[in-house]
């Protein structure tokens, strides 16, 4: 082999490493502009955010069996006339309607009740409309009870109102106008109008608090990791 045909074939050997140093250089640049480039998740709704911590942390989460679904727990905060934070007295009672429109008493059992009336102490009220130790009653209908059982007395409890009936009458919670919903100290939500929730594992008084805050800048959004 002569001289000129070694030094071309180191010539050429020299060229193809600087050409494979390149591409590889070239390779490892464009890596990290195309992971910059991808789109940012889709950010997710309180709802999803709640459902899969509950699902991780083994808690319940339930969406009622009515198709009325047009009201929002956010929209009930941030509309509420007052945010009752009391507890349970007594046991509930039960009621049904007549034909009439009417509502009768009837048995806790009866496969005939309606809607069951809870008797609340209120032990504070964030917009400031009812006393500490004032009594107030909250009806909830069969359709949008969440509980397989009725909370206990003595069950703390939080009540956001939209409305209600100053003479005492049965109906915080009738007809189609959602007016409130019921979270126990273990945190299930009972009832909000015609859309109802079920959780475990919510402190009462961390989600009253996280309702005030919601309600005091109708621009936030209820947070649920924090609360689970």
């Amino acid at each position: 082999m002569t001289a000129k045909s070694r030094s071309k074939k180191i010539i050429l050997a020299c060229l193809a490493c600087i050409l494979a140093t390149v591409f590889l250089a070239m390779a490892g640049c464009s890596a990290p502009q195309e992971a910059a480039q991808l789109p940012d998740p889709e950010p997710q709704t309180w709802e999803q955010t709640m459902e899969e911590a509950g699902s991780a942390a083994g808690y319940g989460w339930k969406l009622p069996q009515t198709v009325d679904t047009f009201y929002s727990v956010e929209d009930a905060v941030k509309d509420a006339e007052a945010i009752v934070y009391g507890r349970i007295v007594g046991e509930p009672s039960a009621w049904e309607e007549t034909e009439d429109g009417s509502y009768l008493p009837c048995d806790l059992s009866s496969a005939q009740a309606d809607c069951f009336q809870y008797s609340v102490e209120v032990l504070a009220d964030g917009l400031g409309h009812f006393s500490p130790g004032e009594k107030i009653s909250v009806s909830v209908r069969t359709s949008h009870l969440m509980e397989t059982s009725h909370p206990a007395a003595g069950t703390e409890i939080i009540v956001p109102l939209l409305s209600w009936e100053e003479d005492g009458k049965l109906g915080m919670l009738m007809g189609d106008v959602p007016t409130c919903f019921l979270v126990t100290d273990s945190g299930h939500i009972l009832s909000i109008g015609n859309q109802g929730y079920l959780f475990s594992g919510l402190g009462a008084n961390a989600l009253w608090e996280e309702m005030l805050r919601c309600h005091e800048d109708p621009s936030q959004e209820m947070v649920g990791n924090p609360l689970l």
